[in-house]
C-alpha cells in the first residue's frame, strides 16, 4: 500500500473496526490473523521505512502511533469478545454531556463551549463509537443558518485535502463528519488538534516570539499555504487566530477554511471577508482571489509573530535585517510585486534561516 493511502485510512479511523473491518470472532478460528494482515499493509507508515523522506516523517510518526493503538484495541476487543459491538451513549460515564449529535453512522456528545467565532460556535466533544484515544473532537456549528454556505465551503475544502493527502496534511485540520441541527444549521466534526493559537502564544511572549522560533513557524505556515495554492484553494482570511502552534513537535496548523475560494479562476468565487490588518489591498478592492493575496496575510502574521506593528509592517530592531527584508517582500501593496509562490519562499527561508541562525537544530519551545 502507498504511504498516503495508508495515512488517509489511519487518520480517518476512530476505532479499530474502522481499520480492520468486520470480523466474526465466534466463527473465525484465528481472527487476529486478519488484523495482522491489515496491519502489515498499513505498516508502510512506519517511521523507519520513511527515514529518507523528512517531509513525511512527522506524519509517519503520528500515523504509526495511531496504527499501533488501533492494533492494541483490536487485540483487546477480540480477546474480550467485544470486537464489532457498538458502544452506546449510556456507556459513557455520567456527567460527560447530555447533547448527542448524529452524523452519518457516528454519534457525538457535545461537551464544553470553546469559542465564538465570526461565523460559528466551537465545542469540545467525543465520538461515542471511538476508541478512547481517538474520541476527542471539535464540533463547529454555524451560528446563523443564513451563513451555511461558509460551513459548506469548509467541508468542501477539507474533503479535498483529505481525498488526496500530501506532505502538508500534517498542517491542516482533519474533517470527520457533517450534520444539520434541528434549526438547519450546518455542523462540522473535526479531529481535535493539540496546540495554541497565535494570540495565546503571544500572551507568553508579549514582546514577540523569538525569531529563532518564529522562522520555523513561518516555514511551516508557508508549506501549508503552498499546498493549498497547489490544489487551487485560496484561504482568504489568514490571521493569527487561524494559526495554531503545537510546541512539542514544532507543528503548525492553518485552520478555518470557511472563507476560502476554491479554484476561483474557474468558479468565479471571490473574497468573502476583508480583515483590515491582515487582508491584502486587492481584497478591499474586490479583485479576484490570487495566491499573492494569501501571501500578504502570511507576511502580516509573521510581523505579528515577531512583535511588530501589523498596521505599518514595522518590526523590532532586534530582528535581523535580512529576515525583515524577507518579510517585507510579502507586504508590498502591489500584488504583482510581492512574493508570489509560497513554496519558493519556503525554500528561500530555509537558506536564510541557516545563514542567520546556523545549523538547524530542534530547540524546545514553551507556551
Amino acid at each position: 500500500m502507498e504511504f498516503f493511502n495508508a495515512y488517509k485510512l489511519i487518520m480517518a479511523a476512530v476505532c479499530a473496526e474502522d481499520l480492520f473491518g468486520e470480523i466474526n470472532t465466534e466463527r473465525e478460528e484465528a481472527p487476529m490473523e486478519r488484523v495482522d494482515e491489515v496491519y502489515e499493509d498499513l505498516a508502510v507508515v512506519r517511521p523507519d521505512r520513511n527515514q529518507d523522506n523528512p517531509d513525511i516523517l512527522v506524519m509517519a510518526h503520528e500515523a504509526f502511533a495511531r496504527l499501533n493503538q488501533f492494533y492494541s484495541s483490536a487485540e483487546t476487543k477480540i480477546a474480550s469478545g467485544s470486537y464489532g459491538s457498538r458502544r452506546e451513549y449510556g456507556q459513557l460515564s455520567a456527567g460527560q454531556g447530555s447533547t448527542v449529535i448524529q452524523a452519518g453512522s457516528r454519534s457525538y456528545v457535545v461537551r464544553d463551549f470553546l469559542a465564538e467565532g465570526d461565523l460559528a460556535d466551537l465545542y469540545s466533544g467525543v465520538c461515542v463509537e471511538a476508541d478512547e484515544f481517538a474520541q476527542q473532537v471539535v464540533i463547529k456549528i454555524i451560528a446563523d443558518a443564513e451563513d451555511n454556505l461558509f460551513g459548506q465551503t469548509e467541508i468542501r475544502v477539507l474533503e479535498a485535502f483529505a481525498r488526496e493527502p500530501g506532505n502538508q496534511n500534517k498542517h491542516l485540520p482533519y474533517f470527520l463528519d457533517q450534520f444539520r441541527t434541528k434549526d438547519n444549521k450546518v455542523g462540522l466534526v473535526l479531529r481535535h488538534l493539540v496546540g495554541h493559537n497565535l494570540p495565546r502564544v503571544r500572551e507568553t511572549y508579549p514582546d514577540g516570539i523569538p525569531p529563532i522560533h518564529a522562522v520555523w513557524m513561518f516555514s511551516r505556515l508557508l508549506s501549508a499555504v503552498g499546498y493549498a495554492h497547489y490544489r487551487g484553494i485560496i484561504h482568504g482570511n489568514i490571521d493569527p487566530s487561524h494559526v495554531m502552534i503545537s510546541p512539542s513537535d514544532h507543528n503548525v496548523f492553518l485552520i478555518d477554511w470557511s472563507y476560502a475560494a476554491i479554484r476561483p479562476k474557474v468558479t468565479g468565487e471571490g473574497f468573502k471577508v476583508f480583515n483590515p490588518n491582515f487582508s491584502a489591498p486587492e481584497v478591499q478592492d474586490k479583485l479576484p482571489p490570487i495566491p499573492a493575496s494569501d501571501m500578504y496575510s502570511v507576511g502580516k502574521v509573521m510581523v505579528y509573530m515577531l512583535g511588530g506593528n501589523v498596521e505599518t509592517g514595522e518590526m523590532p530592531a532586534s530582528v535581523d535585517e535580512r529576515l525583515q527584508r524577507f518579510v517585507q517582500n510579502f507586504l508590498l501593496a502591489s500584488s504583482v510585486g510581492r512574493a508570489q509562490d509560497a513554496w519558493d519562499m519556503f525554500r528561500y527561508l530555509q537558506i536564510l534561516r541557516e545563514q542567520i541562525f546556523g545549523e538547524i537544530k530542534f530547540l524546545e519551545f514553551r507556551v
